[in-house]
This record gives C-alpha cells, sequence and structure tokens, in this order.
C-alpha cells in the first residue's frame, strides 16, 4: 500500500499543473452518475478500473474538470478506479442556501461514495480547501480510507487563532467583492463558504489525519500568498 500511494503522489505531482486546464475535455470512458443528497443532486464521475479507488476533489472554486487533463494518464500509471465530483455548488451540481457548514459537504462526499457502492480501499486526493473535506472523511471512515495525498491542501496547523484573525478581514470583502462583481452559482458559493471561514476554521484547527492511515503530503514551493505575507508563508510550510 506504501509504494501504491507512492506511485499516486508522484503521478499527482509530476501532472498538477496541467490539471489547471479546467476545460480540458472529459477522457473516454469516463462516466456521469447524478447522485440524490438530503434533497438535492450531485455529479460524480467514475472511470473503470481496480482496487484501491482513487477519489479526487479539487479545490477552491474549481469543480471536477479540474482533473480531466491528468486523469488518462493516472489511469494508465495506476490501473485503479477514479471518481471525481462536483461539490455543491460548483459545476454540474445544485446550490445550498446558505450558511455553508462543512460537515455538510463531507456527508456529501460520504452519501455519494455510499451510493456509488464504494466505501473500502480508497485513496484521497484533495487539492487545496477539498484537504479539510478529505480529513474529516478520513476521521469519520478510517476503516474506508487506505491512504491519501494531500496535494497543496490546508492542513489542521495552519489555522491558529493568530493566522485566523489576521486572514478573515482580508479574504472575506476579497470574496464578497468577486460575488457582487460576477453574480453566479460558484461565486454565492464561495462567499457563502468565507462567510463561514472563522467558525469552520476554528473547528478544523482541531481536527487530524488518523495516524493508522499512510499519508503523502505534496507541497509546492510557491505558497497560496505573495512574498509580501511572509508570517503566512511560513506558517504555511512548517504547517506542512
Amino acid at each position: 500500500m506504501i509504494l501504491d500511494l507512492r506511485r499516486v503522489a508522484l503521478v499527482a505531482f509530476s501532472f498538477s499543473a496541467y490539471a489547471i486546464a479546467a476545460l480540458a475535455q472529459a477522457p473516454m470512458g469516463l462516466s456521469t452518475r447524478d447522485v440524490f443528497i438530503h434533497g438535492h443532486h450531485l455529479t460524480f464521475h467514475v472511470l473503470p478500473g481496480r482496487l484501491p479507488a482513487l477519489v479526487l476533489d479539487a479545490g477552491g472554486g474549481a469543480d471536477s474538470s479540474y482533473w480531466n487533463s491528468i486523469l488518462p494518464e493516472l489511469a494508465k500509471r495506476t490501473g485503479s478506479e477514479i471518481i471525481t465530483y462536483d461539490r455543491a455548488g460548483f459545476g454540474g451540481s445544485d446550490e445550498l442556501p446558505p450558511p455553508y457548514r462543512i460537515e455538510d459537504a463531507v456527508t456529501d462526499l460520504e452519501s455519494g461514495l455510499m451510493q456509488l457502492g464504494v466505501t473500502h480501499n480508497l485513496v484521497l486526493i484533495p487539492h487545496s480547501y477539498a484537504g479539510a473535506i478529505a480529513i474529516y472523511l478520513a476521521m469519520r471512515h478510517p476503516d474506508w480510507v487506505s491512504g491519501g495525498v494531500l496535494v497543496d491542501t490546508n492542513v489542521p496547523e495552519f489555522f491558529t487563532d493568530e493566522e485566523v484573525s489576521h486572514m478573515r478581514p482580508i479574504i472575506q470583502p476579497m470574496v464578497a467583492e468577486e460575488a457582487a462583481t460576477h453574480p453566479g452559482k460558484q461565486t454565492r458559493t464561495q462567499k457563502a463558504i468565507t462567510d463561514a471561514y472563522v467558525e469552520t476554521s476554528h473547528a478544523f484547527h482541531k481536527a487530524g489525519w488518523p495516524v493508522s492511515i499512510p499519508c503523502a503530503v505534496i507541497v509546492s514551493e510557491r505558497t497560496p500568498f505573495p512574498p509580501s505575507m511572509t508570517f503566512d508563508t511560513e506558517l504555511w510550510i512548517k504547517a506542512h
């Protein structure tokens, strides 16, 4: 399992730069499944293969198409079943009314995997914000998860009280302005997530990836912050 996880991590790292091409065409063989969860629809995509199944979750405001350009190579090198999906409010999935609760996002992924019949021997591969969802899912169901590859994700250690207090007045107005300038399902969802930033971050700081599950952590040399934000940059690197 450790060797398989390292191979998956290397592929994810090698090709993550190409995944930014969000409009890349979906690969052949990728089927779409509409999953109904607690009154709303979510879009899941499945590329057939063997176990372990790789569950990819895009970060920030991206949807499942974020991964399209790397799926063929990932499937070729691992032979694994690959699952991607659109979180509520992104891509083909329904928008939910605020307030945002990250517990609901975890339940969405949990319920979707249950409906797909994929609840064991999973490797979770989240990017950026989706790291929190993966960590909470692994905490809920350690028996489901064989490993994780965290690709430049949020990690609990980063969200200290000082960091949360520092970041809130920076990101909330920025996202609110974007939602006002470019109104739509995606920007409304991003605003709802950001409005819940303080509560979500304080709770996430107390979480942790289960020590019984092997995990590879990939962090970019370029942090999400400009060079002037030295405190945030140093804490981000230290946290990972």
